[in-house]
């Protein structure tokens, strides 16, 4: 309805939309919106960020994280964000991000521990 998608962008979610993995000791979780970053008009775009965790075990121990973030290309406005953690601190924060509706900039501190990840064309 968009009396509730109005509603919703001007005093953020009443429910939170969430999706998340716990399989195979990989965890991830989604909070938020995923515009479509596509269409060549879209308004949003999709910024991703890599972190190294150097783990010793190639198969049970972590060897990266990702984090993934939909935002406003040209006002920085996060609408989703994805975490490749199973760290509560990460997964606490992400929501953070999402019901106080931070902008990209105020995410300098966390994202100095990621690198840029390569784009794809998808």
């Amino acid at each position: 309805h968009k009396e509730n998608d109005d509603e919703e962008e001007k005093n953020g979610y009443e429910f939170l939309p969430v999706f998340y993995s716990r399989v195979f000791g990989q965890s991830w979780i989604f909070f938020g919106d995923s515009p479509d970053v596509q269409n060549k008009d879209s308004k949003y775009a999709v910024k991703v960020f890599a972190k190294d965790m150097h783990g010793k075990d190639p198969v049970n121990d972590r060897q990266f994280k990702m984090c993934a973030l939909w935002c406003g290309k040209n006002t920085g406005e996060i609408t989703g964000i994805f975490v490749d953690t199973d760290e509560e601190e990460e997964i606490k924060f992400a929501e953070q991000v999402i019901r106080e509706k931070k902008n990209l900039k105020d995410l300098d501190e966390f994202l100095k521990s990621f690198r840029t990840a390569p784009q794809s064309s998808l």
